[in-house]
């Protein structure tokens, strides 16, 4: 699989991840574009913060590996590539997707909150890469990312569950890493322990979750690409 694959879904046994001093040309060329799309943005949705996020540049899967380099750039020109329909198709946004899966087999995605980028979206638990998951020597931990992600959303732990599975998805410009968390409990009760996390959080990054039960369950105006195609390929 290389860059020029778009839509795929392939195994996983690893990621060999790290962090490069290298720059984004979009981001310095466009940086006034970017500057005033930026000024509105956030006077539609002032929560949101312009940090520091990783993009990646070079990589190559092979053998069920992922191995890739990545860039530091400002949340905000990453908004923006991602707003104007991902430009630039030299890098991609790669990021950790935590699968969790009930004991009845049905899947737990989040439905993302009204102050958040992708607001009312439907997709598993996750985020994009930041410097949260740099670890010594400049290496990204994606599983690391996964397991933070899901107890920061949801309040459960890696430790509660089986960490199964790992799928490698293309999604054009967008790569899921998706690892299937299996719960011993069943979907409505694991649904009900996230709503109530969800209900005590001062500012939750979730407004809801959702049941996916069939793939056909998503609606594809509410779904991204990838969250289907996971559903697709763990559902069947």
């Amino acid at each position: 699989m290389g860059p020029a694959d778009q839509s795929l879904v392939h195994p996983l046994r690893d990621c060999r991840l790290h962090l490069t001093d290298g720059t984004w040309s979009f981001e310095t060329e466009r940086a006034a574009d970017i500057a005033a799309h930026w000024r509105s943005a956030i006077e539609d949705k002032p929560a949101m913060w312009d940090g520091r996020v990783l993009m990646m540049q070079d990589w190559s899967l092979e053998e069920g590996v992922l191995t890739g380099a990545f860039a530091d750039v400002a949340y905000s020109s990453f908004h923006a590539w991602k707003t104007w329909g991902f430009p630039d198709p030299s890098i991609v946004n790669c990021f950790g997707s935590g699968v969790l899966r009930a004991a009845d087999g049905a899947l737990i995605y989040g439905v993302m909150g009204r102050t958040t980028s992708n607001a009312g979206r439907v997709y598993p638990v996750g985020g994009t890469l930041d410097h949260d998951d740099v670890r010594e020597g400049g290496a990204i931990d994606m599983f690391g990312s996964i397991a933070r992600e899901l107890t920061e959303e949801t309040g459960l732990t890696v430790a509660e569950c089986r960490r199964g599975d790992r799928l490698a998805v293309r999604d054009g410009q967008l790569m899921s890493i998706a690892e299937v968390l299996d719960f011993p409990e069943d979907a409505d009760t694991l649904a009900a322990r996230i709503r109530t996390t969800i209900a005590a959080q001062d500012d939750p990054e979730l407004d809801d979750v959702m049941i996916v039960r069939r793939a056909t369950d998503l609606d594809p105006a509410r779904t991204f690409g990838f969250a289907r195609m996971i559903a697709e390929k763990l559902l069947a």
